[in-house]
């Protein structure tokens, strides 16, 4: 794909190191460009308050970009009484009805239709995606 818009839904297409130029440290590529706030989606089927390795990882990411001044999208599934919300400037988070696997009931996996992801996607207009799990939330999202 060229640059331009996704055909997921708005997000745009960027060559080169994204995440350099995301954390101002662009490579030999990228010199002169300076960093950009970019609004940034991020989708996952698990988040806090699960504990697992990828709920913590995304959590330190999300975190660390929202610290650098980006805005940031986080379309999850909701985790049921535990969950918090989290309302600051520049962080909108998607809550999708979820449901627990038979085998792994500490687990909830989104459920949403690929239309409303894409209409998320659309009103936040992100400038990147990160589909962080496999699942039904991140088949939706691509």
């Amino acid at each position: 794909m060229d640059e331009g818009t996704a055909a997921s839904g708005g997000c745009q297409v960027i060559a080169g190191n994204l995440l350099g130029l995301i954390l101002g440290e662009p490579d030999s590529f990228m010199s002169g460009m300076q960093p950009q706030k970019l609004n940034l989606t991020f989708v996952t089927e698990t988040y806090p308050p699960e504990i697992n390795g990828v709920a913590n990882t995304l959590f330190n990411l999300v975190e660390g970009m929202w610290d650098k001044g980006h805005s940031i999208q986080l379309i999850r599934p909701s985790q049921g009484r535990d969950d918090r919300e989290r309302r600051r400037a520049r962080l909108e988070e998607v809550k999708v009805p979820g449901f627990t696997l038979p085998m792994y009931r500490q687990l909830r996996t989104g459920f949403a239709s690929p239309a409303r992801v894409r209409r998320e996607l659309a009103s936040f207009r992100p400038d990147a995606c990160y589909v962080a799990t496999e699942g039904p939330l991140g088949h939706a999202a691509v």
